[in-house]
């Protein structure tokens, strides 16, 4: 995961009395003090009332071969090579290797030095390769990018001393992603045209989704810790079903 997060006004320091104009007037051990924070994980430097944070994060996963258990297995363990014997495969495709990106950005607004309102918008690019025992069909790529759901959360601090800090979030997923997405399948193999692709494949959830969730952090002079639970709640099923 490589994350990258701009701040646009004031920056936040240690030192929050001290704002300088710009980092060139900083000097080198000012530069060494600087304190760029995250509200993910509850650092309470970002709660300063009338300001904006905007952020930026990419993550990149990739995910290939098989195993049952700790054995691996090839595709032509997974394929049907010979439907007469049940003992070989049990599937005609199979995905090889997954590729997704994630653009994924955010605004914060800070109505008071207790709440925040976050907004997030990802962009997706995914792909997935496939190899097929389907005749005259052989491997295949299914790709799909595009926006996904947005998500609209309130953050709220009921309790915050010197060295913790709590976060109550209160989130709604928005279904802004699509799950119409298509491409060329064994499944339209025969018409050439594109079918619907798998549900791991679209964009959004379809859904509306209420995501609940807390957050606790610490620090010291030396150390931070903390850790975070939270949860996507389906309110229902999409258009299909």
């Amino acid at each position: 995961l490589v994350m990258l997060v701009f701040f646009i006004g004031s920056p936040s320091f240690t030192k929050a009395q001290d704002y300088p104009a710009e980092l060139a007037d900083m000097s080198l051990q000012e530069l060494l003090e600087l304190h760029i924070v995250d509200y993910r994980a509850g650092d309470m430097n970002t709660f300063h009332k009338g300001r904006w944070t905007i952020g930026y994060q990419y993550a990149y996963v990739k995910m290939e071969g098989y195993r049952t258990g700790t054995n691996k297995m090839s595709a032509a363990d997974i394929l049907k090579a010979n439907p007469l014997d049940p003992d070989v495969g049990k599937f005609l495709t199979t995905p090889s290797r997954m590729v997704q990106q994630l653009h994924l950005l955010s605004a914060m607004s800070n109505p008071s030095t207790k709440v925040g309102i976050l907004i997030t918008l990802p962009y997706v690019f995914q792909s997935t390769d496939h190899v097929s025992v389907v005749p005259n069909f052989g491997d295949f790529v299914i790709s799909t990018n595009g926006i996904s759901d947005m998500t609209i959360k309130a953050l709220l601090v009921p309790y915050q001393d010197k060295m913790t800090t709590v976060i109550l979030q209160g989130g709604l997923g928005l279904p802004t992603g699509s799950i119409d997405e298509t491409g060329l399948t064994p499944a339209s193999a025969a018409s050439g045209l594109p079918k619907t692709v798998p549900f791991t494949m679209q964009l959004g959830s379809g859904t509306y989704d209420v995501q609940p969730g807390i957050t606790y952090s610490g620090h010291t002079a030396f150390w931070n810790w903390g850790g975070e639970v939270s949860g996507t709640i389906r309110l229902g099923d999409n258009i299909r079903d």
